[in-house]
């Protein structure tokens, strides 16, 4: 299916959009983006996301151009334009282009795109995932920047080992966050996650509300890295894929817990969505 995209006050199919050579996302990486998707053909916590994507901009002294009030409107307008089940949205702020293709100069480019939603595969859900640890802090922890160098190298050489994601570990030996998601983990009934050096994921928040509202004890901590070793269970959440339960973390074997299975079902509760079921 064909993707929308929002640039220059216009919508265009994705295959005619275009940012220039120039522009400073293109030749210095500087930009920020944040992504969410729709559950019953509306964007999920579109406020949330609204607040953090401007959080960033003011954190990269990116001057945003359009109020959150204006944003949501685009967004709207490409969903109205495409006819996905569930759709895929993501804003970007980028630094604009510049003549000595270096220093900003105040004339960001924002741009909006929606795209189908690919469904995370249901026997993830059942089977749970691996993660590899690597020593690594991103820079701006608290912004959701387009810099994804070292978590795509890092990636790309743990899928050789079948590894779904990396388990980031802090200069301190702290546990941080996975590549792509918010991690958590459980011991002793208590679900943990890290407090600092990490984006706060709004899937991560919905979580957080759950666990309070369930009254389900949990911290938010710091977790050293030896810690893993005495996980009970662990799971990550992100927007696109919502809570995944984690079976290995390098050599360390975990089983799905219960209360990751029950996060699951809350958190499907939540969004409206149906319970993964292998037999549909």
């Amino acid at each position: 299916m064909e993707s929308f995209v929002y640039i220059d006050g216009r919508i265009v199919p994705g295959s005619e959009a275009k940012i220039s050579i120039f522009d400073l996302s293109v030749s210095r990486g500087y930009a920020t983006f944040d992504f969410m998707r729709t559950y019953g053909k509306r964007p999920f916590r579109l406020r949330d996301h609204l607040e953090r994507f401007e959080r960033s901009a003011k954190t990269l002294d990116l001057p945003l151009p359009l109020s959150k009030d204006q944003i949501a409107r685009i967004i709207d307008q490409l969903l109205e334009r495409a006819s996905y089940p569930e759709a895929n949205i993501k804003i970007f702020l980028t630094g604009g282009t510049s003549s000595d293709q270096y220093m900003p100069e105040d004339k960001p480019t924002f741009f909006a795109l929606v795209y189908p939603v690919k469904e995370t595969p249901k026997q993830i859900y059942f089977e749970g995932v691996k993660l590899t640890t690597k020593r690594y802090e991103r820079p701006y922890p608290t912004c959701k920047s387009i810099h994804y160098l070292t978590s795509i190298a890092a990636l790309r050489r743990a899928q050789k080992e079948n590894a779904y994601d990396i388990l980031f570990i802090g200069s301190k030996n702290q546990v941080l966050e996975a590549g792509l998601a918010n991690f958590f983990g459980v011991k002793q009934g208590v679900v943990i996650t890290s407090k600092k050096g990490i984006l706060a994921g709004i899937t991560r928040q919905v979580v957080l509300e759950l666990l309070q509202e369930k009254k389900i004890p949990f911290e938010i901590r710091t977790v050293i890295h030896q810690e893993i070793q005495t996980f009970e269970g662990a799971f990550i959440t992100s927007s696109g894929s919502g809570v995944i339960p984690v079976t290995q973390i390098d050599q360390k074997r975990l089983k799905i817990h219960p209360l990751v299975e029950k996060l699951i079902d809350y958190f499907r509760s939540y969004t409206g969505e149906e319970t993964p079921c292998l037999k549909s």
